[in-house]
């Protein structure tokens, strides 16, 4: 085997997302079933990376080395330093084995939460520190108790449904204040076993629906009422386009957007093992989640000063 034939280049488009990471996706398919072992990842191009297109990337990088014998990857920075060091501070060139030489306060930011990942096997009590620690640096401040409380029900939800339900060896979860668009997206990834199977169904579309359906029927114990409070949450609201959730599984995705009747569900160009889902909240999200459950939620405003 040749030294070209061996290395697959994949390129990092400029702005880095939902919708353009399912491209990344398909070129890294491709590669999975090429006879390549070495792969780069060139962020040369990149200015803008979003938690819906980091967050899968790095846990699809992170699940390679199981599937390809003597796996090298490589990384090209980007040629912007500002978004190469974001990429940094964001802990993705860490998690990949990549020294982090970057100097600063890992709790001193208010716009991100580092990558964080985790697995069936992680301790409960580690995962509810994480989805503490990020529920706290998106609410302390804000001044909207349907943000506060969509935010302190969803999170530990969605967090819960990935170390649960998807069987998968690894899960990422990120989280990102967009401080100039007054919203936060919220990004959990998974390579385990998908909606489909999870939901038992002949194909991905039905799948989706039904995994936000009343009428889910996977068992008596409440599993999927996290996915179905949530985009109950986002139809609800009417804050305007900014509050979302979107559902990647196989290669089916499932959209809803803020006052949306029903969600957009399409076939993609490419194929996820696992679960993606991306959840975005406006600042100010009108929607009240304890009316949705018709239940409290309790908030995380007293957690103690060693958190920050």
């Amino acid at each position: 085997m040749t030294q070209t034939q061996s290395l697959k280049i994949i390129n990092i488009p400029s702005a880095l997302n939902a919708k353009t990471v399912i491209e990344v996706i398909a070129k890294l398919n491709v590669f999975m079933k090429s006879s390549d072992i070495r792969v780069v990842i060139d962020f040369s191009e990149t200015v803008f990376a979003a938690p819906s297109g980091l967050t899968p990337l790095l846990c699809y990088l992170r699940d390679i080395p199981r599937y390809k014998d003597k796996f090298r990857g490589l990384i090209v920075h980007s040629n912007n330093e500002q978004t190469d060091k974001l990429i940094e501070q964001m802990g993705f060139y860490n998690l990949l084995g990549i020294s982090d030489n970057y100097e600063w306060d890992r709790d001193s930011t208010e716009l991100f939460k580092e990558l964080y990942c985790f697995s069936t096997r992680t301790p409960e009590n580690e995962v509810i520190e994480i989805n503490e620690k990020i529920i706290y640096a998106f609410t302390k401040l804000s001044p909207n108790d349907n943000y506060k409380k969509a935010v302190s029900w969803c999170i530990p939800e969605l967090v819960d449904n990935a170390r649960t339900h998807s069987h998968s060896n690894e899960c990422v979860l990120f989280a990102q204040k967009h401080s100039r668009g007054d919203y936060t997206e919220f990004c959990i990834a998974d390579r385990g076993v998908g909606i489909q199977a999870t939901m038992g169904d002949n194909d991905i579309i039905s799948a989706l629906k039904r995994c936000i359906s009343p009428e889910k029927g996977i068992n008596s114990q409440g599993m999927g009422n996290g996915l179905y409070f949530t985009s109950e949450l986002i139809k609800h609201d009417n804050s305007g386009p900014k509050s979302s959730l979107a559902i990647l599984s196989g290669n089916a995705i499932l959209r809803i957007t803020s006052g949306s009747d029903y969600p957009d569900v399409q076939k993609i160009n490419s194929f996820w093992n696992g679960t993606v889902v991306t959840l975005t909240l406006s600042d100010n999200i009108q929607s009240s989640i304890e009316n949705i459950k018709n239940s409290e939620v309790t908030l995380t405003e007293d957690l103690p000063n060693f958190y920050y």
